[in-house]
């Protein structure tokens, strides 16, 4: 079901209200206080909040741009907000495995850092944005897109095996589109992440989230997926 011309401005101007809202909180300094403390209280509760709202945002972006017009009906959206909050509470333990064990390897010497400054704090960026992207990104994003097509035949909460939507995924669409991503975005996106304070690299997650619904809703487009039966 399509939305009024009215309602579409409204949900048009309330997804950037969300995202203009969120830029803001962490830009003031007083607001910005309050989520450090909230996100070193309640790690797990601020990652599922805020990955869950901003990739399910992504994801209602991702329609926008196909389909011309803003939906959040019909579109599964409250199971996309469901899938993306539990990969918020994975993001959550994965950021510290991948920045800690990077730095456990310059510290021992089975990596070499030349540089000083800033400009060793971005090599190591670097490399654990790219023992992230090439050991748990490519597992991370065949999940959602199995879920994806789950919520697409129905729902997550309906019987569905996964083995099957392995079988009819798009392995093409994946490998030209969505790994290939993980070098030329999403290796330098967190390498810019993890240069962050690590209270703030779930909440770069969470932005980046947006890119992340919108790359793999492409990707799904271009497979030709059949579009939602139901909606939820």
């Amino acid at each position: 079901m399509n939305l009024s011309d009215r309602e579409h401005v409204l949900v048009g101007r309330a997804w950037g209200s969300v995202l203009g809202g969120v830029v803001l909180f962490l830009l003031f300094p007083p607001t910005q206080e309050i989520f450090r403390q909230l996100t070193a209280a309640h790690p797990y509760i601020l990652g599922v909040l805020k990955i869950g709202v901003l990739g399910a945002m992504g994801d209602m972006l991702a329609v926008r741009m196909r389909g011309g017009r803003w939906r959040y009906q019909h579109i599964g959206l409250r199971d996309k907000a469901l899938v993306w909050g539990f990969l918020g509470l994975i993001f959550v333990v994965v950021f510290p495995i991948f920045s800690v064990g990077t730095d456990f390897l310059f510290r021992q010497g089975y990596l070499t850092n030349p540089f000083e400054g800033f400009a060793a704090k971005t090599l190591e960026a670097f490399a654990a944005s790219s023992f992230m992207n090439l050991l748990f990104a490519p597992t991370m994003m065949v999940f959602h897109r199995v879920t994806d097509m789950a919520i697409a035949e129905g729902g997550v909460f309906r019987r569905w095996s996964a083995v099957e939507m392995l079988r009819k995924m798009d392995w093409n669409s994946m490998g030209r589109i969505v790994f290939p991503s993980l070098l030329w975005f999403w290796i330098p996106a967190h390498t810019l992440t993890f240069i962050l304070p690590p209270e703030f690299r779930i909440v770069s997650a969470a932005l980046l989230a947006i890119a992340l619904g919108f790359i793999l809703s492409f990707a799904s487009r271009s497979s030709g997926t059949p579009g939602r039966k139901e909606g939820r």
